[in-house]
């Protein structure tokens, strides 16, 4: 993550930050955007560019790959339904190649065995679209943080019914 200091202190001479100014460091989480809906990548960047830093967006799994490799966001934000290159496809060779960038999936799929998937494939989200305005802020701090969020409504923590 990249790091910027919310106060200065022209006074001092020296680059090094002391406790106190350590105190302020204000973490920027890089995000990377990927859906082929154009629509939808733009009202996640408005959803997301206040709180987070938007380095670029991709409309397949494969440009997904090449785009992370060359900016190393810490997150991923991915949907499951790519052209070229399926979401899941994509994020097991980002893992093999990238294994410290988180990847979140959003998704219209409410079904815990892709969600199940998702998560044993190494993803730290699972986040159903129409819950994004409420969930996908906290699956992606969740996700740097190296914990794992999944919307309570993609029912991975309910028994499996029939």
């Amino acid at each position: 993550m990249n790091t910027r200091t919310s106060s200065s202190h022209s006074h001092r001479s020296s680059n090094k930050l002391d406790d106190k100014e350590a105190e302020h460091v204000v973490k920027t989480i890089r995000v990377l955007l990927v859906d082929d809906h154009t629509r939808l990548v733009q009202a996640l960047r408005t959803l997301l560019e206040n709180d987070f830093e938007i380095v670029g967006s991709a409309g397949d799994g494969r440009t997904m790959i090449e785009m992370a490799l060359k900016l190393n966001p810490d997150v991923v934000l991915v949907d499951l339904n790519l052209p070229v290159l399926r979401g899941f496809e994509a994020a097991r060779r980002l893992r093999k190649k990238a294994p410290k960038i988180a990847i979140v999936f959003l998704t219209t799929h409410e079904d815990r065995d892709l969600a199940a998937e998702a998560l044993r494939i190494g993803a730290s989200g699972y986040v159903l679209k129409k819950s994004a305005a409420s969930e996908l802020h906290r699956a992606i701090r969740a996700s740097v943080r190296g914990r794992i969020f999944v919307s309570p409504s993609a029912g991975l923590l309910l028994p499996k019914t029939g």
